[in-house]
């Protein structure tokens, strides 16, 4: 009899306690509890690999183990007729790559003849490596030699594993499994074993009863039938037939923006270590985000670690691309150091004045796409050291680009390939009324790793026409280095014409304006952004880098929305790290209109200077300063009122103060009221003459329908000029006749120094002619130098009509202003 009167084993990290009893034989027997607590594997680690004599950094698996240990054990009868049972719970515990955040282990064992076996294991959670395992369970029942088992797992979003079977052998050298059930769900499209499959392992050699898996909405089949390759030679039959690629890439967690359909008839002989195979594939529909395959067909042989292929890619029965293939390789059924042998490698791929509308196959992006490709393209030499021959030519290229809103023709391109290299001699497109130009070379470093070193030439290039947001002709030369995904973009571009559309930079809440609390009238809280959406995503923007982009801005680059139509020039920085972009530099505001919304009316505000300040905050915030004003007619005093309103801040947090020229200074409260009804807030229960109400409802109407106007004109209708603005006839005489002039400005930028201005005053439609047509023309020497010459009627209207206040017909005013800015 072995007595444990009490047995404590202590470390930092827990403790091992026992006591009890254990018999040497037969008839003497006792029990025998075992107890850790908060354990960390690691001692148990080294204690294993001390009791095999060997030092821990020699063994394969010396990976050490992580976490911690809880648990109890029972031992009950003697040596000889053992019973146990064990319940244990691992912490945070894991081995290489696999992480178990929790796990329950339950086993009840008993030796002798037949002997029993019960366990129950569980984990929550598995991760190795990248992929992650949920609801694993295992259940094993029976004797030792002969189990029934069942196990499962969770493998990602909407998939799962499931199965069921018994297991007979005394040890993994040789035993027989069975399947009885399996079912698999990948992304939610079931499969399901149709029969029962029986694997038998004897030493070496490996049988396999005949295998069916089908979907089952019937949507897909695996067939196998014969002995897969072990360590003696085998013969293994393999058929699929509608295979959905998603439902691979789901099962192995592997991005699903995949799909496809597979058939392939492959014979699968050799051993394990040296296996052969050859068939034939072909792949329909194949896509991956935004590449699309045409239909691809296969013939492959692998043979002495040589893999042999032929590939022939087919667009609506046409033959486009033919490939052939001699590569060295180790496709061994086990894990190897290299997969890539030494020896010739040999790929050829040949197009022959194939029609360029095959690209709309491959991508979604691209649109009536035409042109000619002819290829000759072969790779020779190693891996280590590939070398590439032949050229590449494209003739009457063209496509439209939906995601950009523009099309692309004239497409040229010549390349011719040596060494390691592609050397693009020239890539000529047409975009508007520009040109891009693309020279420079790629390096294929391994054949898998493109490295680019491109210059991009533009000439007044339409890079980019959405309606609604940004339309952008661009003059510039730019460098494009590094590999595919991870270039770097470096260089300088000045936009030399083009529009950005902008959500309104504030959205205005009026406050109650009889409550002399509120001196703060507007609420500059709210902020918008606009993205370029879906059409523009790809991993290669994605993951490009920008590296201090000057970006000039020209003298014909507006920014517009609903509220604002201003004229900008300016210089910025432009970085870009992954999905932070950063911008340091200014614009400025050179003219163009803001329209306040005052809730039920609006007022136009013409823009005089600003700017708006970047300081390379990944947050892209700006700093404000813009002015503009606007002239109030009173109703009851004939002196106008001149308006100006001040955007301070920043981008995030906007702030609007409004001003006049009136002294003493009127308030915020005030003028607003004089911008709504034309008279001071304190008036505006004193009513006024008969007939203001209609009027200053009028006159809202009329404000509102006019800002509307513009914005429909320019934004909507892409009506041909830059600016435009309508201002309709306000106030009143004191005889409650319509003493306003209607005026309309429009504008266009001529050349890059010279800015047109057209203007009519009238005071009815019914009172326009050509006498009431004036113009101005503006010329800026430099950055802070301009001049500006205009001829203007001189009109007035009383009564609603006409009139000439000198009393003589067709008067003109001229002016000539000579302008200096200077910013602080």
């Amino acid at each position: 009899m072995l007595l444990v009167d009490r047995l404590l084993l202590a470390w930092p990290q827990g403790q091992l306690l026992a006591d009890g009893s254990l018999g040497w034989r037969r008839g003497r027997t006792g029990t025998l509890r075992v107890g850790v607590e908060a354990a960390t594997l690691r001692p148990f680690d080294e204690l294993a690999h001390a009791m095999l004599g060997m030092e821990v950094d020699s063994l394969s698996l010396a990976e050490p183990l992580r976490g911690s240990l809880t648990g109890t054990a029972t031992l009950e009868g003697s040596l000889d007729s053992l019973t146990a049972s064990a319940d244990v719970a691992l912490q945070d515990a894991g081995w290489r790559e696999a992480a178990f955040p929790a796990a329950e282990l339950t086993l009840d064992w008993q030796s002798g003849t037949p002997g029993a076996l019960r366990l129950d294991a569980s984990a929550v959670d598995l991760r190795w490596g990248s992929r992650r395992f949920t609801d694993l369970r295992l259940a094993l029942d029976g004797r030792p030699d002969s189990l029934g088992w069942t196990a499962g797992a969770g493998l990602g979003e909407g998939s799962s594993v499931s199965a069921g079977g018994a297991w007979q052998g005394k040890g993994l050298a040789r035993f027989t499994l069975e399947a009885d059930s399996l079912t698999l769900v990948a992304g939610g499209h079931p499969w399901a074993l149709q029969a029962p499959v029986t694997l038998v392992r004897a030493d070496s050699a490996v049988t396999l009863t005949p295998v069916h898996l089908a979907a089952v909405d019937g949507a897909g089949v695996i067939r196998t039938e014969g002995n897969p390759p072990f360590g003696t030679p085998g013969e293994l039959r393999l058929e699929l037939i509608g295979v959905r690629l998603a439902d691979a890439f789901s099962l192995m967690q592997r991005d699903t923006a995949v799909s496809g359909v597979l058939d392939a008839e492959l014979l699968v002989g050799g051993t394990r270590l040296r296996p052969t195979f050859g068939g034939s594939a072909s792949l329909a529909d194949l896509t991956m985000r935004d590449f699309r395959a045409p239909f691809v067909q296969g013939v492959i042989n692998y043979e002495d670690r040589i893999l042999d292929a032929n590939l022939l890619l087919w667009k609506t029965g046409t033959r486009v691309l033919t490939v052939r293939a001699a590569l060295p390789l180790d496709l061994a059924f086990a894990a190897v150091p290299e997969r890539r042998l030494p020896g010739p490698l040999e790929v050829a791929a040949r197009a022959d004045s194939v029609d360029l509308g095959i690209v709309e196959a491959f991508t979604p992006s691209l649109r009536r796409v035409r042109g000619l490709l002819n290829a000759d393209v072969a790779v020779e030499g190693e891996w280590s050291a590939p070398r590439l021959r032949g050229t590449m030519a494209l003739d009457g290229g063209a496509a439209s680009v939906p995601g950009l809103g523009v099309t692309f023709d004239g497409i040229i391109g010549r390349a011719s390939f040596g060494g390691d290299s592609m050397q693009v001699d020239s890539l000529v497109v047409r975009g508007g009324e520009g040109r891009l130009v693309v020279d420079g070379a790629v390096r294929f470093a391994d054949l898998t790793r493109p490295l680019l070193d491109l210059r991009l030439r533009h000439r007044d290039f339409r890079a980019i026409d959405v309606r609604s947001y940004l339309t952008l002709d661009a003059t510039g030369e730019l460098s494009l280095t590094g590999p595919v995904f991870g270039a770097t973009l470096r260089g300088q571009l000045r936009a030399e014409r083009g529009q950005l559309y902008f959500a309104d930079l504030v959205m205005k809440d009026i406050v109650n304006l009889e409550d002399p609390a509120n001196a703060d009238l507007i609420d500059t809280t709210l902020i918008r952004t606009q993205g370029l959406g879906a059409a523009f995503q790809s991993r290669f923007l994605d993951s490009l880098r920008i590296t201090d982009l000057q970006l000039t801005i020209g003298d014909d680059f507006w920014l517009r929305s609903n509220e604002a139509n201003i004229q900008v020039d300016g210089l910025v920085r432009v970085n870009k790290v992954r999905q932070d972009y950063r911008f340091d530099g200014t614009f400025n505001a050179r003219r163009g209109t803001y329209a306040l919304n005052l809730g039920f009316a609006t007022r136009d505000f013409t823009v005089k200077q600003g700017t708006v300040r970047y300081f390379g905050t990944p947050d892209l915030n700006a700093a404000l300063d813009l002015e503009a004003e606007h002239v109030v007619r009173p109703i009851e005093d004939p002196d106008d009122i001149l308006v100006t309103a001040r955007i301070r801040g920043t981008l995030l947090a906007p702030e609007l103060s409004l001003t006049s020229d009136v002294r003493p200074p009127l308030t915020e409260t005030d003028i607003v009221s004089y911008l709504m009804f034309g008279r001071p807030s304190s008036n505006l229960a004193s009513g006024g003459a008969p007939g203001t109400s209609e009027r200053l409802a009028l006159d809202a109407g009329l404000s509102v329908l006019s800002s509307e106007l513009e914005r429909t004109l320019i934004s909507d209708l892409g009506f041909p000029v830059d600016f435009i603005q309508i201002r309709p006839a306000v106030g009143a005489s004191g005889s409650g006749a319509a003493s306003g002039v209607t005026e309309l400005r429009a504008g266009w930028q001529v050349g890059r120094q010279w800015f047109l201005t057209f203007n009519a005053g009238f005071c009815g439609l019914s009172q326009f002619s050509y006498n009431s047509v004036g113009a101005s023309v503006e010329y800026r020497f430099q950055r802070h130098w301009r001049a500006q010459l205009s001829v203007e009627p001189l009109l007035a209207c009383v009564g609603g009509r006409q009139v000439d206040p000198l009393s003589t017909t067709g008067r003109y005013q001229v002016g000539l202003d000579l302008f200096w800015e200077k910013e602080y």
